[in-house]
């Protein structure tokens, strides 16, 4: 996997983007779980037992298969309601006895086995470690206090694939010197010292001397627990089937994005639980096709980038939907406010309306390439017409259902609050006026195609119109 002479090189690490990930790809999903391969999470400690946690669902978000822990007794119950996709066996009462058979025999066949997350003991640590290498799985991520023991352990009794995650810290301790001012020499450096595959704040080496750098990722990133999502990522696209360096370079990079992505959102108030929620999202702006466009699966910016194009890809309905969340989002912060209870039942209907208008927004945008597939010669235009008006009215209807809500809030809403009424209302005015627009351009569109005349979608269209009217004076802030 040789770099010379590459056009994307930064020094001597070649700069990943996104190209390269789509170059590269990850393994086909196939049709079963079992196709995803097995994570296995050793870890844990009654003082930090969210580190596995983290860790596990790391592994889920970017596409395992099926994860598993091995954790001390004392927390196998909490940890298996916690997570429960995941089995949870418990490890020996002291560290050092031998496993138990059942627990033995899931460590070999474990297609990556991820050591130290949550551990707080460095010599129990240790002895986990040589008892785990003991069977010989074939791939081995340690973190974490894993990490911390390394130089204590012999190198020929690990695996001879082994994956490090350490922060700058670690990275040192491994080298037992303070860092230089080279971070990719210092990360080249502990690769060849200890045959391993290493990332560090962005920067990844192999034992080979290759290199890659992330220039995602920011200082959100370094809070409590992130580095369990790391590594737990890692591990699941290595079980996935991809190499040691490519998992490596595609877990750091997910990790980085999902950081970016909160903090593009939230500032840096962000936890761990939110970056590996995060993470398939930002998975799926490598993978996700250009006419596979997602509102749930993209930031506002890179969707508004989607419906500039003149392609036909997104259409006015798909930015209807993304108006129409927009002010069930501003309903349930104004509702919020309030302590009647209507109102916080507005809080709870305004967000299932939200979370309803993204996956519309989807639906409508599928239906409008389709109709542009077919206005270009590629399919039914009556036919197409026809669906695409139909998920233009199916966000108008969704548009509609907060009419009421904003009318109460406008009421019953704190002065300095005014103003974001007059904001939500307008938003949701025109949402609705677009869903008027597009539905019956589309549905005229498909009579003169032949198309009959659809009293449904007739009467669906005149009671968006009935909500538009209703809320323009809310809109426009009089009385």
């Amino acid at each position: 996997m040789s770099n010379h002479a590459d056009p994307h090189r930064s020094g001597t690490a070649r700069i990943v983007t996104r190209e390269l990930l789509r170059e590269w790809g990850l393994p086909d999903a196939g049709d079963s779980k079992k196709s995803r391969g097995d994570v296995l999470v050793v870890g844990g400690s009654l003082r930090t037992p969210g580190a596995v946690m983290l860790a596990l669902e790391a592994a889920l978000r970017v596409g395992a298969g099926r994860v598993a822990a091995i954790v001390p007794g004392t927390i196998d119950a909490q940890l298996g309601s916690a997570v429960p996709e995941a089995a949870i066996y418990a490890l020996p009462e002291q560290a050092g006895e031998p496993f138990d058979e059942a627990v033995a025999a899931h460590i070999g066949p474990a297609d990556a086995v991820l050591v130290g997350p949550g551990f707080d003991d460095p010599e129990e640590t240790r002895l986990t470690i040589r008892d785990v290498a003991a069977q010989h799985p074939s791939s081995l991520l340690l973190d974490a206090y894993g990490l911390g023991v390394l130089p204590d352990l012999d190198r020929a009794s690990l695996p001879d694939e082994l994956l490090l995650t350490p922060n700058r810290e670690e990275l040192a301790l491994l080298l037992d010197r303070d860092l230089g001012d080279d971070l990719t020499a210092d990360v080249r450096e502990v690769a060849r010292r200890y045959r391993a595959t290493v990332t560090c704040y962005g920067r990844i080496a192999t034992p080979d001397g290759d290199a890659w750098q992330i220039e995602e990722g920011g200082p959100g990133l370094g809070t409590s627990g992130s580095g369990d999502a790391l590594a737990g990522a890692i591990a699941g696209l290595r079980a996935r089937g991809l190499d040691a360096a490519r998992a490596m370079v595609w877990g750091t990079w997910v990790h980085a994005r999902a950081g970016d992505r909160l903090t593009e959102r939230v500032g840096l108030t962000f936890l761990a639980r939110d970056l590996v929620v995060e993470l398939g999202a930002a998975q799926r702006e490598v993978t996700m096709r250009d006419d596979d466009a997602s509102t749930a699966a993209e930031p506002v910016g890179g969707w508004l980038d989607r419906l500039a194009r003149a392609s036909g890809d997104v259409g006015g309905g798909a930015g209807c939907a993304v108006l129409t969340a927009m002010s069930a989002a501003m309903l349930a912060m104004v509702a919020g406010y309030a302590d009647d209870a209507r109102s916080r039942g507005l809080v709870a209907r305004a967000g299932d309306v939200r979370a309803a208008a993204v996956a519309a927004s989807d639906r409508d945008g599928t239906r409008s390439a389709e109709l542009g597939r077919a206005l270009r010669g590629d399919g039914d235009v009556a036919s197409a017409a026809r669906s695409a008006a139909g998920a233009s009215l199916a966000v108008g209807m969704l548009a509609a259902e907060l009419v009421d809500g904003w009318h109460h809030v406008a009421e019953t809403a704190k002065a300095y609050l005014r103003a974001d009424v007059v904001v939500g209302a307008a938003t949701l005015e025109a949402a609705l006026r677009g869903s008027v627009a597009t539905a019956g351009e589309d549905l005229a569109l498909a009579e003169r195609h032949g198309a009959t005349t659809d009293p449904e979608a007739a009467a669906a269209l005149d009671r968006i119109r009935a909500a538009r009217d209703s809320i323009r004076r809310l809109a426009s802030d009089e009385g």
